[in-house]
């Protein structure tokens, strides 16, 4: 008996992409006139083959596949080659939409919405005017449009179509590593919800390369850009306008909602670092800021938020920012409020503030390290646009921080400061900072020691504050110095050590200093200690002295009860004071 061996050669890719994304079987014509039904074996629609007669890279091809294909759930390939788009075209929710290799679809003046899932390379794939939009939950990549992170070519209009793709709804714009950066020389412009996330912290790097411009504006509430490295075209002059991401609610009572800035490295900016104004439910956390001329944070007239994690370094102005903005209106500009600034590490902000709190209301400043500032910390007022209008924080608590002013010579400001609005000069209260508290913090290095109001903590125009346990250490000329206007004052269990001065116009090192009219304050359980030598006037017998109540003309509404404290020189020179049971 003989065996025979029957076999079919290999299907031809024209039987493959024959399915028209409805039947299970096709009839094509055979090589002898006669024709042959074979079954559908493609994997997905080509567009071109089955509608588009091999030729007509068109949106009638396409839109003659999806309106055969109805509600079947497929897949329609669009092959290699220039596809060109002479109308709108909607791809529905039941069609993945497949770009091939070597596709490129031009949709100038035209529409192209992609309702269903889209798979297409890491290439350009889009080109022209017109727009393209795809669905919720699609991973939009900017090189899509012709990105390319290699230091040179300008990406900005790719990333402004990619950040546009997003539907309205929601959506992730993802930024791919890349050898060097994605240049920019223009804003892009975020003005619907989208989550703008880097492939990697370090090497997704976009580079603004114009100055006075932000790489991210945003208009929009629920907005994320995460893990992503932006840099600026230089921080160590002021470039106003010069942002990394400026978000910007359309007003206080019409605020931007829930926009977050994580995990992101900013560098070289000449204005600010992040830049928020009139938004409300924020987060800012978990970042690397360096080198920004005015601000790394800043905010104005912001709402329910949190500035937390952050690693801020060497800015010229502030670390962070929280005020509110700028105009004599509360209505308008309201008190940034329920803001908590929390972990965040500020170092090297040598000429200016590490934190600044102005006119803030609920603000908790907690668990922060700053670090060779030439202030810490100041929760203090916030003036209008007229002379003579300003606002006094409410109710903010400045609690277990660290402020290391990295030197122990005496020639840092102050390391935390808590003051109400005064009118100008001094002479009088336009409003108290009022029920703020200064507890648990540790300041070292602080106060100027050829100043006779140099001090490491500093309150003035305040009513009904507690400072409690905090430990100073190696301050200049006044450890705690309680200028005018202070009422209520209660200072509980706080430890000063080695405050002192080397000046003669100085003359004397003091741990409490209540100066001026209208001071009324209980400061129990002191300890004002020396430990070693620092200066010329320090806390011994002979020049310095433990609690120091000045002289002045009007005594009225002075009171002053201090009891309970260790090694200390009591001076009573014209005020109510209870002698030290301990001296």
């Amino acid at each position: 008996m003989t065996d025979y061996l029957i076999s079919k050669g290999p299907i031809g890719e024209e039987d493959q992409n024959k399915w028209d994304g409805v039947n299970t079987t096709f009839t094509r014509d055979t090589s002898t006139g006669g024709s042959i039904t074979l079954n559908s074996v493609g994997t997905a629609v080509d567009a071109l083959i089955v509608y588009g007669g091999g030729v007509n890279y068109t949106a009638a091809t396409i839109n003659l596949a999806i309106s055969s294909i109805g509600s079947s759930k497929v897949r329609l390939l669009l092959r290699q080659g220039s596809w060109v788009l002479e109308d709108d075209v909607t791809v529905p929710s039941n069609i993945t939409l497949e770009i091939a290799d070597g596709a490129l679809i031009t949709t100038t003046g035209y529409t192209l919405t992609i309702s269903g899932g889209l798979v297409a390379p890491p290439q350009k794939v889009f080109s022209g005017t017109g727009t393209v939009t795809v669905a919720k939950g699609t991973v939009v990549n900017p090189l899509w449009w012709g990105a390319i992170g290699d230091g040179s070519t300008d990406c900005t209009a790719a990333l402004q179509y990619a950040v546009n793709a997003v539907s309205d709804d929601g959506g992730i714009v993802l930024i791919p590593a890349s050898d060097t950066y994605y240049k920019v020389t223009d804003a892009i412009t975020v003005s619907h919800p989208v989550t703008i996330v880097g492939e990697s912290r370090y090497y997704s790097q976009i580079h603004q390369a114009t100055a006075a411009k932000t790489i991210f504006t945003v208009t929009a509430s629920y907005v994320t850009i995460k893990d992503l490295h932006l840099t600026g075209p230089g921080g160590i002059s002021l470039s106003s306008g010069s942002t990394a991401i400026s978000v910007t609610g359309y007003s206080a009572a019409s605020m931007s909602q829930s926009v977050r800035v994580e995990g992101c490295i900013i560098a070289s900016w000449g204005d600010k670092g992040i830049y928020l104004i009139y938004t409300q439910n924020f987060a800012v956390k978990d970042c690397k800021i360096s080198t920004v001329y005015t601000a790394g944070v800043e905010t104005r007239s912001v709402n329910t938020g949190e500035i937390s994690g952050n690693v801020i370094s060497t800015c010229t102005s502030y670390g962070i920012l929280v005020v509110r903005n700028a105009t004599d209106s509360l209505i308008t500009d309201p008190r940034s409020s329920y803001v908590h600034i929390c972990n965040n590490r500020v170092s090297d902000v040598s000429a200016g503030e590490g934190i600044h709190v102005g006119a803030g209301s609920y603000v908790t400043v907690d668990g922060n390290f700053i670090y060779n500032s030439n202030l810490g910390i100041v929760v203090t007022y916030a003036a209008g646009a007229t002379a003579g209008i300003s606002y006094a924080p409410y109710y903010c608590n400045i609690v277990n921080n660290v402020c290391d002013s990295s030197v122990v010579d005496g020639s840092r400001d102050v390391g935390i400061t808590l003051g109400g609005a005064l009118a100008t000069g001094g002479g009088s209260v336009i409003e108290y900072g009022r029920n703020c508290n200064i507890i648990g913090n540790v300041i070292i290095g602080y106060g100027d020691e050829t100043s006779l109001t140099g001090c490491s903590l500093l309150c003035y125009a305040t009513a009904c504050t507690i400072i409690s346990g905090n430990s100073i250490k190696d301050g200049g000329s006044n450890g705690i110095f309680l200028q005018p206007f202070n009422y209520e004052m209660t200072l509980v269990g706080n430890t000063m050590t080695n405050i002192f001065s080397s000046t003669v116009a100085v003359g004397k090192a003091i741990g409490l200093h209540v100066s001026g009219d209208y001071n009324t304050f209980i400061a129990s359980d002191l300890n004002i200690a020396k430990r070693d030598d620092r200066g010329t006037y320090e806390l011994d017998d002979a020049s310095g002295i433990g609690v120091f109540v000045a002289n002045n003309a009007n005594t009225s509404g002075k009171l002053g009860l201090v009891h309970g404290n260790s090694y200390t020189l009591l001076s009573d020179t014209g005020s109510k004071v209870s002698k030290n049971l301990n001296a």
